[in-house]
Protein backbone atom coordinates (compact mmCIF):
# COMPACT_ATOMS: atom_id res chain seq x y z
CA UNK A 1 0.00 0.00 0.00
CA UNK A 2 2.75 2.41 0.83
CA UNK A 3 4.78 1.60 -2.30
CA UNK A 4 1.29 2.52 -4.39
CA UNK A 5 0.97 5.67 -2.41
CA UNK A 6 4.92 6.45 -3.34
CA UNK A 7 4.04 5.94 -7.04
CA UNK A 8 1.21 7.97 -6.93
CA UNK A 9 3.29 10.95 -5.39
CA UNK A 10 5.73 10.09 -8.03
CA UNK A 11 3.80 10.25 -10.95
CA UNK A 12 1.81 13.48 -9.87
CA UNK A 13 5.28 14.73 -9.07
CA UNK A 14 5.98 14.36 -12.93
CA UNK A 15 3.06 15.57 -14.29
CA UNK A 16 3.60 18.86 -12.82
CA UNK A 17 7.24 19.25 -13.80
CA UNK A 18 6.31 17.82 -17.38
CA UNK A 19 3.36 20.85 -17.34
CA UNK A 20 6.20 23.58 -16.91
CA UNK A 21 7.77 23.91 -20.58
CA UNK A 22 4.12 24.09 -21.91
CA UNK A 23 3.42 27.01 -19.75
CA UNK A 24 6.85 28.67 -20.27
CA UNK A 25 5.93 28.74 -24.12
CA UNK A 26 2.57 29.81 -23.81
CA UNK A 27 4.03 33.17 -22.00
CA UNK A 28 3.35 36.32 -24.43
CA UNK A 29 4.93 39.89 -24.53
CA UNK A 30 2.02 41.24 -23.33
CA UNK A 31 2.91 39.12 -19.85
CA UNK A 32 6.24 39.96 -19.96
CA UNK A 33 5.42 43.80 -20.25
CA UNK A 34 2.22 43.03 -17.46
CA UNK A 35 4.59 41.63 -15.16
CA UNK A 36 7.59 44.28 -15.40
CA UNK A 37 5.59 47.30 -15.90
CA UNK A 38 6.13 48.19 -19.27
CA UNK A 39 3.57 48.95 -22.18
CA UNK A 40 5.70 47.06 -24.65
CA UNK A 41 9.23 45.20 -24.55
CA UNK A 42 12.20 46.40 -26.40
CA UNK A 43 14.24 43.65 -28.43
CA UNK A 44 16.83 46.18 -28.67
CA UNK A 45 19.92 44.16 -26.31
CA UNK A 46 21.32 47.99 -25.70
CA UNK A 47 18.70 48.31 -23.17
CA UNK A 48 19.81 45.44 -20.93
CA UNK A 49 23.07 45.99 -18.60
CA UNK A 50 24.73 42.92 -18.49
CA UNK A 51 26.40 42.10 -14.96
CA UNK A 52 30.00 41.58 -14.76
CA UNK A 53 32.10 38.39 -13.61
CA UNK A 54 32.45 40.14 -10.07
CA UNK A 55 28.46 40.93 -9.58
CA UNK A 56 27.59 37.75 -10.80
CA UNK A 57 29.52 35.81 -7.89
CA UNK A 58 28.60 38.55 -5.73
CA UNK A 59 24.53 37.77 -6.14
CA UNK A 60 24.80 33.70 -6.69
CA UNK A 61 24.92 33.80 -3.15
CA UNK A 62 21.81 35.24 -2.34
CA UNK A 63 19.86 33.13 -4.06
CA UNK A 64 22.09 29.73 -3.85
CA UNK A 65 21.26 29.88 0.22
CA UNK A 66 17.47 30.94 -0.32
CA UNK A 67 17.22 27.47 -1.92
CA UNK A 68 19.14 25.52 0.30
CA UNK A 69 17.29 26.80 3.23
CA UNK A 70 14.19 26.24 1.38
CA UNK A 71 14.84 22.35 0.55
CA UNK A 72 16.02 21.83 3.68
CA UNK A 73 12.86 22.78 5.25
CA UNK A 74 10.91 20.93 2.84
CA UNK A 75 12.68 17.78 3.32
CA UNK A 76 12.30 17.89 7.17
CA UNK A 77 8.48 18.23 6.46
CA UNK A 78 8.71 15.65 4.24
CA UNK A 79 10.54 13.17 6.65
CA UNK A 80 8.53 14.23 9.60
CA UNK A 81 4.85 13.30 7.91
CA UNK A 82 6.48 9.94 6.51
CA UNK A 83 7.81 9.18 9.85
CA UNK A 84 4.64 9.93 11.89
CA UNK A 85 2.19 8.46 9.03
CA UNK A 86 1.30 4.62 9.63
CA UNK A 87 -0.57 2.01 7.44
CA UNK A 88 -2.25 -0.54 9.41
CA UNK A 89 -3.18 -3.41 6.47
CA UNK A 90 -6.30 -5.53 6.78
CA UNK A 91 -7.36 -7.20 10.19
CA UNK A 92 -10.86 -8.76 10.32
CA UNK A 93 -13.24 -6.37 8.92
CA UNK A 94 -10.61 -3.56 8.79
CA UNK A 95 -9.18 -3.18 4.94
CA UNK A 96 -6.70 -0.51 5.85
CA UNK A 97 -5.99 2.13 8.56
CA UNK A 98 -4.11 5.25 8.37
CA UNK A 99 -3.20 6.74 11.22
CA UNK A 100 -0.99 10.19 12.31
CA UNK A 101 1.45 8.98 15.03
CA UNK A 102 -1.21 7.41 17.53
CA UNK A 103 -4.43 8.16 16.43
CA UNK A 104 -6.90 6.87 13.35
CA UNK A 105 -6.99 9.13 10.94
CA UNK A 106 -9.16 7.20 8.14
CA UNK A 107 -10.46 3.72 8.16
CA UNK A 108 -11.97 1.94 5.52
CA UNK A 109 -14.44 -1.37 6.70
CA UNK A 110 -16.32 -3.79 5.50
CA UNK A 111 -19.07 -5.39 7.71
CA UNK A 112 -22.49 -4.92 8.86
CA UNK A 113 -23.27 -1.37 10.29
CA UNK A 114 -25.90 0.88 10.87
CA UNK A 115 -25.16 2.40 7.39
CA UNK A 116 -26.88 0.52 4.27
CA UNK A 117 -23.56 -0.92 2.85
CA UNK A 118 -21.02 -2.67 4.36
CA UNK A 119 -18.03 -1.02 2.78
CA UNK A 120 -17.88 1.92 4.66
CA UNK A 121 -15.06 4.45 6.12
CA UNK A 122 -14.31 6.51 9.07
CA UNK A 123 -12.68 9.99 9.38
CA UNK A 124 -12.75 12.50 10.99
CA UNK A 125 -14.89 11.80 14.12
CA UNK A 126 -13.93 7.64 13.76
CA UNK A 127 -17.44 6.82 16.05
CA UNK A 128 -19.48 7.70 12.67
CA UNK A 129 -20.03 5.13 9.98
CA UNK A 130 -19.68 6.58 6.34
CA UNK A 131 -20.93 4.92 3.57
CA UNK A 132 -17.84 4.65 0.70
CA UNK A 133 -20.63 6.16 -1.71
CA UNK A 134 -21.94 8.84 0.43
CA UNK A 135 -18.88 10.14 2.32
CA UNK A 136 -21.03 12.90 3.63
CA UNK A 137 -23.70 10.64 5.55
CA UNK A 138 -23.43 9.69 8.90
CA UNK A 139 -24.66 6.55 10.75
Amino acid sequence: MVQKIKHLFAVLLLAGFAAQPALANSIHEQDLAFAFGKTTVSHDLGDIALLSQQEMMETEGEWVGHVIRLGNSAWRGTKNIWSNTRFDGYNGSRVFQIRWKTKPVFRLDFKANPSPKKLHMHFGNMKYHRPWNAPWRRY
